[in-house]
């Protein structure tokens, strides 16, 4: 995704880069925790992330706009690595195993597959 700066960025846009960097919350997760674990994903101060969140700061640094640009591009690019390799196991089980037998399974990696895949888009939007 090539960008030209920061300041033409939405909100959402930067929700979903956020949103790509933390991946899917946990049913334990508080979305403080879960935006102070992007944060230290990124090396960015909690506080900038969670105003990026929340819409309260459209236009950061460019050096911060950076750092969350290219950890989204990172996970991104991991989750896109790690979805090819469960369908890829999923192929495995369908052509040289019986299928039947393990159709749980298969489903259970594509699923995870799709899920991977979608990892762009925002857990919860509240």
């Amino acid at each position: 995704m090539n960008r030209e700066s920061s300041s033409n960025m939405t909100t959402a846009t930067w929700r979903d880069d956020l949103a790509a960097i933390g991946g899917t919350r946990s049913w334990n997760d508080t979305r403080e925790a879960w935006l102070a674990r992007i944060a230290r994903k990124c090396g960015v101060p909690f506080r900038t992330i969670k105003s990026l969140w929340y819409g309260e700061q459209a236009d950061p640094r460019a050096s911060i706009a950076e750092r969350v640009r290219s950890a989204a591009q990172l996970a991104r690019s991991e989750a896109g690595r790690l979805a090819a390799h469960y369908e890829g196991l999923a192929n495995d089980l369908v052509t040289r195993q019986d299928a039947d037998f393990f159709s749980p399974h298969i489903d259970a990696l594509r699923n995870a597959a799709v899920r991977l895949r979608g990892a762009n888009t925002s857990p919860d939007q509240t």
